[in-house]
Formats: C-alpha cells, sequence, structure tokens
C-alpha cells in the first residue's frame, strides 16, 4: 500500500501578548509525507506560514494541543485561553473558524487546550493554529503539538 499523506509539527516558547490573536509557529517537523503520486505540493507544511496544506482530496484530521503557561499571580482577572483552527486564512484575526478550544484560567493556573476535526480539503487548501488570550499580560505557551493526515476520500 502507498503511504498516505501525514504530518506532524511542533514547537515550543511561544509568546502570544495579550488580547492578540498569534500564529502558532511551528518549528520543529517529526515527519512531512506526501504519500504516493502527489507532484505539486513536495510538502504538507510550509515553514513560511506556518500551515498544514493537503496534496490530495479527501478528509482529513486536524489536531493540536497547546500546553499554556500560568499567567503571574499578582493579575487578578480570571483569563481566557483559546487554540483556534482555520482553513483557508493566512492570519489570525477576527473572522470564522473551523474549531476552537477555550479554556479559562485563574491567576498561576496551567492550562492545556486540544483541538480535534475533520475537514474536507481540495488540494492547496490549507489550515493554521492561531493562540489568543487575555490574561492581562503577555503569556508564554510551553509547547504546542499539531499534526494532520489523509483519512478516507470524499464521495
Amino acid at each position: 500500500m502507498a503511504p498516505l499523506p501525514a504530518v506532524r509539527a511542533r514547537s515550543s516558547n511561544i509568546t502570544v501578548e495579550n488580547t492578540t490573536h498569534t500564529p502558532l509557529e511551528l518549528t520543529f517537523e517529526d515527519f512531512d509525507q506526501v504519500g504516493a503520486g502527489q507532484t505539486f505540493y513536495p510538502e504538507m507544511h510550509r515553514d513560511t506560514t506556518n500551515a498544514f496544506t493537503a496534496p490530495r482530496e479527501g478528509i482529513y484530521e486536524v489536531q493540536a494541543e497547546v500546553i499554556w503557561d500560568g499567567s503571574s499571580r499578582g493579575t487578578t482577572a480570571t483569563g481566557e485561553r483559546r487554540v483556534i483552527l482555520r482553513k483557508n486564512f493566512l492570519d489570525c484575526g477576527w473572522g470564522s473558524f473551523h474549531d476552537m478550544d477555550v479554556q479559562y484560567a485563574e491567576p498561576g493556573e496551567q492550562v492545556t487546550s486540544h483541538v480535534s476535526m475533520l475537514l474536507v480539503m481540495t488540494p492547496g487548501d490549507s489550515v493554521i493554529l492561531c493562540g489568543f488570550q487575555d490574561s492581562g499580560e503577555p503569556l508564554n505557551i510551553q509547547f504546542v503539538n499539531a499534526s494532520m493526515h489523509y483519512v478516507a476520500s470524499r464521495q
């Protein structure tokens, strides 16, 4: 059986400013397998856009796990942490999204966010991950682990 498209990438130590939508850079690839018979897209993870791109038509599963640092104990408000999955957008501004995980954290509390979604994609469609938080101060993401793989053809 020919290999199917799959990619997994990760990164660490990303700063998300207060009340700012921030692209989550994926700086280390664990694997990037375009699959058999793909000639137009030599890779699924593009370093320049931090996007995962579908090399063939079908249904893909996209997953991400994000571990947020706790805010300093001096902040007074309960803060929101969001991880947002966007299809065919190049930025993280306001607008539509395909999946989002929202967590609330007390000052000093570490939070783990998860997103997982099945998406119908055509060749060239891409997804990006974005982070948002409103803790009252810049907040560090300790770790991001993201993957996308082909699961089925579309009938």
